[in-house]
């Protein structure tokens, strides 16, 4: 009878897991969520303290918001010793997202002493020494996450601690400025590996993408702006495809370092303008504005003949050298530094300054990760 009860509590337990990957699979149903959740509270009634549905009810709790309730859950009945793998890891989760980052990594050494080998609490323990600003520990959880699994996003978090930990140097003194870009470009391989692999994985454009945009801001810290230039654009032709606000951020960028970095010819500017800053756009506004030009300037010069064979007229040249004057400074104008008066002056380099690289909670949102405050994992079994 009892071997009965218990195959039957881990039939249910096991149709349990495959609905809540549903739920996550259906947009999150909130209809759905507190059917399961009901279902939860009553399996658990029925079988007393059982660690899979306990963490399984605070996956659900916490997809719902209901995260004070689905941490008291999994503390809920469950000796210390007794928890897996996947409760420890829901439990650092908490506990990271609380800001208790002492006992997050409590709960992460015990994961690795135990299991060893499960990147996803690495990866969590790479971002608890981020927010201790201890860059080198977390690039060595971030690899370490990398090994265990072969996910690239953990390159990129790596690459990402390496710059926070470059931005540590002194970067006015003349003797760290050959350090700092000597840390630059060590991140700089790593991403390019990263893409270098991405294009290889023809499912994870976004990845791709990212890791494009990412380059695209350092090597633009380096001050190789034309290999930046060429990684934003490609960047930007796979992100505008996965629909994402990023998509703008590499636009801004790119328009700062075509602009002011790169600082094209005027032609060049309305002519070989990458076709996402409205490329197409500007040469079309460029002949327009070169044939205009091109009309006024003949009727300046046929001005003469004009008045001699076809009668007198009256001619304001004031009107016409102002149309020239106002077209001429409309072509040269984008290409501009600055403007000065003799009261004031407008420097176009600092107004729009260089900086593309995301916070780190930007990042957990490029990377497609669902943080807002927890994901947590399902107990398998």
């Amino acid at each position: 009878m009892e071997a009965q009860i218990k195959t039957q509590l881990e039939n249910k337990f096991s149709d349990l897991k495959d609905r809540i990957k549903e739920f996550r699979k259906n947009n999150y149903d909130k209809k759905l969520g507190n059917l399961l959740k009901q279902e939860h509270e009553e399996a658990i009634k029925k079988s007393g303290p059982h660690k899979g549905l306990l963490n399984n009810l605070a996956v659900i709790l916490c997809e719902l918001g209901q995260y004070h309730e689905a941490f008291n859950c999994i503390d809920e009945g469950i000796e210390e010793e007794s928890y897996s793998t996947r409760q420890r890891y829901n439990r650092a989760c908490f506990k990271y997202h609380k800001n208790l980052f002492d006992e997050a990594i409590v709960e992460v050494d015990r994961i690795e002493k135990g299991e060893g080998c499960y990147p996803e609490a690495q990866a969590l323990k790479g971002k608890i020494q981020i927010e201790r600003n201890n860059y080198e520990e977390a690039s060595m959880a971030f690899n370490k996450a990398y090994v265990y699994s072969s996910d690239l996003k953990y390159l990129i978090w790596d690459g990402y601690a390496c710059y926070l930990n470059a931005e540590l140097l002194p970067k006015k003194k003349e003797d760290n400025e050959g350090e700092y870009k000597k840390r630059i470009s060590m991140v700089i391989r790593k991403l390019e590996r990263v893409k270098s692999l991405a294009r290889k994985d023809h499912v994870n454009k976004r990845l791709l993408g990212v890791s494009l945009l990412f380059l695209g801001c350092f090597y633009s810290k380096n001050e190789d702006f034309m290999a930046a230039k060429y990684n934003l654009e490609e960047s930007y032709s796979i992100l505008e495809k996965e629909d994402t606000v990023l998509k703008n951020k590499c636009k801004d960028l790119l328009d700062v370092v075509w602009d002011r970095k790169l600082k094209p010819q005027w032609y060049n500017w309305w002519l070989k303008s990458p076709k996402i800053l409205n490329g197409k756009a500007r040469k079309n506004m460029f002949f327009t504005l070169i044939t205009l030009l091109g009309v006024l300037t003949i009727l300046l010069l046929s001005h003469p003949i004009l008045n001699k064979y076809g009668g007198k007229y009256e001619f304001d040249w004031s009107i016409y050298l102002f149309m020239c004057g106002f077209i001429i400074i409309m072509l040269l104008l984008p290409n501009a530094e600055s403007i000065k008066t003799g009261q004031f002056e407008v420097d176009f380099d600092k107004i729009h300054r260089l900086d593309g690289i995301p916070a780190p909670a930007q990042l957990e949102e490029a990377l497609g990760e669902v943080n807002e405050k927890c994901r947590l994992n399902i107990e398998e079994g």
